[in-house]
């Protein structure tokens, strides 16, 4: 835990107390919480928010905004794909339905020129 040194005083670095340290008024320390526990409880510092963890929550707000645009973007982008599909589609059926329908006409005059044929035979 982070905590600014109110009055300078010797303690533990660790939780086993092998080694001590001198932690100075106004330095800013990473003491293991229990220590840092003591170190408020007897008014010898107090917590101090990270600033870094400020910026990681920040970035990570901004990172999740960004993935949110993103989503929205291609969430609007496969829309447009799936209406130019629609359209495509569309389309490719015009030119099928009119190609079959040459076809149908073309078939059409062959059946009445055989028919025609097969009349003056008779």
């Amino acid at each position: 835990m982070l905590i600014k040194v109110l009055k300078t005083i010797t303690a533990a670095t660790d939780q086993s107390g092998c080694k001590t340290k001198e932690y100075k008024k106004d330095s800013i320390e990473d003491i293991y919480n229990e220590l840092a526990e003591v170190f408020i409880a007897e008014g010898w510092g107090e917590s101090v928010i990270e600033e870094k963890s400020i910026e990681d929550i920040e970035n990570k707000v901004i990172k999740e905004e960004e993935i949110e645009d993103k989503s929205i973007k291609e969430e609007e982008i496969e829309k447009k794909v799936i209406k130019e599909d629609k359209i495509d589609n569309k389309s490719f059926l015009q030119k099928t339905k009119n190609s079959l329908q040459k076809t149908k006409n073309s078939l059409q005059k062959n059946k009445n020129f055989f028919n025609k044929k097969k009349k003056h035979k008779k």
